[in-house]
């Protein structure tokens, strides 16, 4: 983006860890050494100013940079800081977050390892903030979507904590401690986690008389009420102190700027990118849709093509495509495969655009080449009408089958968001990369995608989109124009998905998640695969009440996969481990995606008995003397077997 006559373009770098000192000092390496006025920026080491470049150790790792952008898009250093990372330790370790690493991104992941036990579960702890502030929101009638954190631990925040000790918290328990009469771009910061374990132990004793003990790691996974509450006092305090400390910083940058990217790690928390936005308002605040390390590749190929491009080998460097640069799909034997025949039923394609606006459907949704980025921006998303805020907890238990609290991102019409956003008419979010608040008069409209805190993360969806026509066409349909869009995955830790049978089945797990029985009330799932055409689950030929199954004596139930492990859990059961998954790329061995508890031993022989020549009655006999065979066990048996038709690991249909 250029520059006008008047400003500047800046841009933001925060993140965990980046690269040594060492590799800077390297002349056979391209790094920020090699930019004009790199003699001239200003360097930090942790909590301390430094004089040169020469002040900064080999070992230590860079974490925050400004940049001056020039009209030629070259990059200038203004302000780069360091911080120093755990001795003899590889890039990529598990514990890098940990002390002496004391940047940003370090700070908010060692909060999201204390609370969820993954140190890049960051976004959940940004979701979780609003809740800290329970006790102080003003709820209405149509905000009532996470019944069970309502009910449960977000009751005792609203009984037993209120601002007063919201505040107290904020302004003496601080995260990020820098010298007296001093700021962060003064000075940079060091991180206190020992302030970790104050403000948990503090809240814990206030609600429930508890002390939350060491080791201080996955915490919400143990399931008490008064340590969840705990552990979401702690995420407002430190979402709220990264703002406090870093909006000044990023104003005495950018007030002057006419355009302000911001990347890294940190830039994926919208919230903040959010606040600083409604700061700058006079600059443009943009966020890549790759922000984070993922977009370290699309920087590598620029670096990569400049460099050819300077050898007089030239290369053409498309960005247009993005953010949708996935793989193009393949079409080959989607349509006529057994996924399709065996799980799918075809549906007409006009039935779409109506169960959406009837708010009778939730549909996944597979167009085109996948988002580049963590964002699912209309190619791999799963769409629901956001007029009923109980869509949201079905969503995530059944579909998504996380934590109630999280909430889900509207995409709207990029001309429509300033009637339903407390924003300018010109301000635009492609790629969901800011928290925006929900006009009050627009709340009730569209309750499923309104936070707690009556925010709301959108992406605008602009008519010269041609890559997101379709997608449009069905905000079109809609009044107001607003669609409930959270990412096309539902398996433990999956990506977003990537090919037409990666999705199928990951559509066909959300479809075995539903409860039992599948009552009228629930929506329908559909699945709109692109160009091969709109489905939706298809019905088991076991009824999955009673376990009747008419063509017990001409099925020859038998196993999908080729390639499987049996293994055996420590309560003396089985688990099978699933090798050939329908997304190619997936190691099932690091991913567990493809694991299936099974329910008994009788379960695990009977997976392994489904051979394809044994008649299903047969197998049913095959597991009780003849003189304890009976329709009830026969029934017992069948159920099991639709158990595993449902998670799609035996097939049915001759």
């Amino acid at each position: 983006k250029k520059t006008n006559n008047k400003k500047t373009n800046i841009a933001v770098v925060f993140d965990g860890m980046g690269e040594c000192a060492a590799r800077f000092r390297d002349e056979n390496v391209i790094s920020d050494a090699t930019l004009c006025g790199w003699e001239r920026c200003q360097h930090i080491l942790g909590n301390c100013a430094l004089n040169s470049f020469d002040q900064v150790p080999d070992t230590a790792r860079e974490t925050e940079s400004i940049y001056l952008v020039h009209e030629n898009q070259q990059l200038q250093p203004l302000w780069k800081r360091w911080c120093l990372a755990r001795p003899a330790e590889p890039l990529g370790y598990r514990d890098w977050f940990l002390s002496p690493c004391d940047s940003l991104g370090a700070a908010y992941s060692y909060v999201s390892h204390v609370i969820f036990g993954d140190w890049n579960a960051c976004g959940k702890v940004m979701g979780l903030a609003p809740w800290g502030a329970y006790a102080t929101l003003a709820t209405e009638s149509f905000n009532v979507w996470g019944a069970s954190s309502r009910q449960t631990w977000a009751k005792l925040l609203e009984d037993y904590t209120d601002q007063t000790f919201l505040d107290s918290l904020v302004s003496t328990e601080k995260l990020f401690v820098y010298p007296n009469n001093s700021n962060f771009r003064q000075s940079g910061c060091r991180v206190d986690r020992d302030v970790v374990q104050r403000i948990l132990k503090i809240t814990a004793n206030k609600i429930g008389g508890i002390t939350i003990e060491a080791p201080l790691v996955g915490l919400w996974n143990l399931g008490n009420d008064v340590i969840r509450a705990s552990c979401a006092v702690l995420a407002y305090v430190v979402q709220l102190q990264l703002e406090e400390m870093t909006l000044p910083w990023i104003l005495h940058f950018g007030n002057n700027a006419h355009v302000i990217t911001f990347s890294g790690g940190v830039a994926l928390n919208s919230v903040l990118i959010g606040k600083a936005e409604q700061k700058l308002k006079s600059s443009q605040v943009f966020v890549p849709c790759a922000p984070g390390d993922e977009g370290v590749a699309l920087g590598c190929a620029v670096i990569a093509a400049r460099i050819a491009n300077n050898k007089n080998n030239f290369i053409t460097f498309d960005t247009s495509i993005l953010p949708f640069a996935g793989a193009e799909i393949v079409s080959e034997n989607v349509s006529d495969s057994i996924l399709v025949r065996e799980w799918l039923t075809p549906i007409q394609d006009d039935a779409l655009p109506s169960a959406l606006v009837n708010d009778t459907a939730i549909v996944f949704w597979y167009q085109g080449r996948a988002e580049f980025g963590p964002r699912a921006l209309g190619h791999r998303s799963i769409l629901a009408s956001p007029r009923d805020p109980f869509v949201v907890d079905y969503i995530n238990k059944v579909i998504k089958g996380r934590e109630d609290f999280r909430p889900l991102a509207p995409a709207v019409l990029a001309e429509c968001a300033a009637e339903l956003f407390e924003i300018s008419a010109n301000e635009r979010s492609p790629f969901m990369s800011k928290v925006w608040r929900v006009r009050p008069e627009a709340r009730s409209l569209i309750p499923a995608c309104v936070h707690v805190d009556y925010t709301a993360r959108p992406q605008t969806v602009e008519k010269s989109s041609n890559q997101l026509d379709r997608y449009r066409s069905l905000l079109e349909a809609m009044h107001p124009p607003v669609l409930l869009d959270t990412s096309f995955n539902t398996k433990r830790a999956e990506p977003i998905v990537e090919t037409p049978f990666g999705a199928i089945s990951s559509f066909l797990n959300a479809a075995a998640r539903r409860p039992l029985p599948l009552e009228s009330r629930n929506r329908k799932l559909l699945l709109s695969l692109a160009d091969f055409g709109l489905y939706a689950p298809a019905d088991c030929p076991i009824d999955l009440s009673s376990g009747y199954f008419p063509l017990n004596e001409t099925i020859l139930p038998r196993r999908r996969h080729n390639k499987y492990e049996l293994l055996q859990t420590t309560d003396g059961f089985y688990r099978l481990r699933v090798l050939d998954l329908d997304e190619e790329l997936e190691d099932p061995n690091r991913t567990g995606r493809g694991d299936f508890y099974f329910k008994d031993t009788i379960e695990a022989e009977l997976y392994v008995a489904c051979d394809g020549f044994t008649t299903a009655s047969e197998l049913a006999a095959a597991f009780y003397d003849e003189d304890e065979v009976s329709s009830t066990k026969e029934a017992e048996i069948y159920l099991r077997l639709a158990r595993m038709w449902r998670a799609t690991l035996v097939v049915l249909r001759n």
